[in-house]
């Protein structure tokens, strides 16, 4: 009988699910046990298995047994933590800072910030909503700018064309998208920002998530009208559309905050109202919500682990 763990950021509530979709243990980890706030908001994994999760007070990192905590930036949220597989660093982003962590001498974990490699001009930023990575590139996205790192040394700094601030960033399929407000999706080769063709509409419309369909489209999840199609990958000539087959009353009313592959043939979407397992011909599986357990229903994102987990 194959089992599904998840374990939702928030809360850091933990679920199992056989294949019949029956719920049958749910724990909620307290902030006793792991000694802090109750607001997590992602997590990542290393080549050891430990866990790393940033949350609005440090990152805390478990190994399965025992919680840790790393202080980034005292009174600010880390609301983005990556793991590099090519230098195996950890990287974080915070309000107004953003770097990676390093091991002490004794092998715990310290933080080291970035900014001292930051212009007093470019100092002037607000969160890291999104970390993302293409090849040996990371890719650390505030609404002012996006700053571009190799290894521990910023290379590159990418400003938003004039009329509008950065929204999200995503790697979809192998490509860097962010949304300009005002303005629509913009697509990053290496440090260059060039606009999608057709996408003015993304000037205004909120996007959420984006998921790589199949070779020729991609998935783009909004808030203010469900999926939509991006096709014409292969010619190059972009076409967004509606897609209402892909659309149900959790993903247009739930106030959708991302969506995330978790095998090949299953995709789940998360919200302000819980999480929702689909297949890849968008019929809807199992919804995880307080019915089931959940003490906070809000889950800000989605991450896989090696083992095939859901946290």
């Amino acid at each position: 009988m194959r089992k599904l763990f998840c374990t939702f950021l928030l809360l850091l509530t933990w679920f199992e699910i056989t294949a019949q979709q029956s719920p049958y243990h749910i724990r909620n980890f307290n902030t006793h046990e792991y000694g802090g706030f109750n607001q997590t908001w992602q997590a990542v994994q290393n080549d050891q298995g430990i866990l790393f999760l940033g949350s609005s007070s440090c990152v805390y990192t478990y190994d399965g047994v025992d919680w840790k905590q790393t202080l980034v930036k005292r009174g600010a949220a880390t609301r983005q933590i990556h793991h590099d597989s090519i230098s195996k660093n950890i990287y974080v982003g915070s309000v107004a800072d953003f770097g990676c962590l390093e091991q002490d001498s004794s092998g715990y974990y310290v933080y080291r910030s970035f900014l001292s490699q930051v212009s007093e001009e470019k100092k002037s930023f607000t969160d890291i909503w999104k970390i993302q990575q293409l090849e040996n590139k990371i890719y650390f996205q505030s609404a002012e700018r996006i700053f571009v790192v190799e290894g521990k040394k910023i290379v590159a700094t990418i400003e938003p064309n004039e009329g509008g601030t950065f929204a999200l960033l995503f790697n979809c399929g192998g490509k860097l998208y962010v949304r300009q407000r005002g303005v629509g999706l913009m697509e990053i080769s290496g440090t260059t920002l060039s606009k999608v063709k057709n996408s003015d509409a993304f000037g205004s419309i909120r996007l959420m998530g984006m998921l790589a369909f199949d070779e020729n489209t991609n998935l783009l999840l909004t808030s203010d009208q469900g999926f939509m199609k991006m096709s014409g990958l292969i010619t190059g000539e972009i076409v967004f559309e509606n897609f209402p087959a892909a659309n149900d009353t959790f993903i247009v009313e739930s106030g959708v905050l991302g969506c995330e592959w978790i095998n090949e043939n299953e995709f789940a979407v998360n919200s302000r109202n819980g999480l929702r397992i689909y297949t890849r011909d968008f019929k809807p599986k199992i919804l995880f919500n307080k019915k089931l357990g959940l003490k906070d229903e809000s889950i800000s994102e989605i991450f896989v682990d090696r083992e095939k987990n859901i946290w």
